[in-house]
């Protein structure tokens, strides 16, 4: 892309963005609370530590445990403990953050959609429920929020309650679909709302076609691998959780908690996984 497409792009964005402020400047606000941790919503599957420090004030702890990390994402236990306590600090600001972004606009999606997100990782599963279902509510064409709900009430055994959600979770996804037959997020991720629905036949086609248009897409990888778990090929999941966990992809906080995961879990080849990522 050649510099003058480039600015000429910033200042596109920066004339959306003013006229944004003058039509809602209470949005704007909350959205400079999450701004710094959407960008990293990824935080998810980032292969990087050192990206989750977004405060000015963790820059230099921030490059020291940068100078530790091995090429294949490896941190030693001393520089381990330090990461986590960073970690800590910043899942710590960001719980202020996304609540200062709710309490200032109640239906900034992004703010429960990422917070659940953290919650869940985090082991606060109760909360991730909560802020998935307002999710839901503030964006009633989004079909994430209900998945992640489903999954997180299947998760404290409360199975009876994710049914229905699961149900509204693929009924958004088909008008997804319909709109966008090659939305390879929808088709990879929904496919696991499918299995539970008893649709394994068709959850198989939905991650195959994603996998064929996006053969090296990370999330569509692990999600493929999470579907063939279900239907019993586990090596053929292993196969594919080894080509992405081993360029870094990958969050332990997340996989711990995942129920997704839970059959894979006395694999050694799996545990030797979890062994290396952080």
């Amino acid at each position: 892309m050649g510099a003058h497409v480039r600015l000429l792009r910033d200042v596109r964005k920066i004339e959306r963005r003013q006229h944004r402020v003058l039509l809602n400047p209470h949005e704007c606000i909350a959205e400079q609370h999450i701004a710094p941790l959407s960008r990293r919503a990824h935080l998810h599957f980032t292969p990087e530590p050192v990206v989750l420090f977004v405060r000015q004030n963790q820059i230099s702890a921030a490059r020291s445990c940068r100078n530790h990390v091995s090429h294949a994402g490896v941190v030693d236990s001393i520089k381990d403990q330090r990461y986590r306590v960073l970690l800590a600090v910043f899942q710590f600001e960001a719980r202020k953050h996304f609540e200062t972004a709710t309490r200032i606009n109640p239906n900034l999606f992004d703010a429960y959609y990422y917070y659940g997100r953290a919650a869940f990782a985090a082991g606060d599963i109760e909360k991730s429920i909560e802020l998935w279902h307002r999710g839901a509510g503030v964006r009633p064409d989004d079909c994430e929020c209900p998945f992640f709900e489903a999954q997180a009430l299947r998760k404290l055994g409360r199975h009876e309650a994710a049914r229905p959600v699961n149900r509204e979770c693929i009924q958004r996804a088909e008008r997804l679909l319909e709109l966008n037959p090659q939305n390879a997020r929808v088709l990879s991720l929904i496919a696991g709302a499918l299995i539970y629905d008893h649709q394994q036949e068709r959850a198989h086609e939905w991650v195959t076609r994603a996998e064929q248009l996006f053969p090296d897409d990370m999330a569509v990888v692990i999600n493929s691998a999470l579907i063939h778990t279900h239907l019993g090929l586990k090596q053929e999941a292993l196969d594919r959780l080894e080509r992405m966990f081993g360029k870094g992809w990958g969050k332990k906080g997340w996989i711990a908690h995942d129920p997704d995961y839970d059959s894979l879990r006395g694999e050694p080849r799996f545990k030797a996984m979890m062994e290396r990522l952080r």
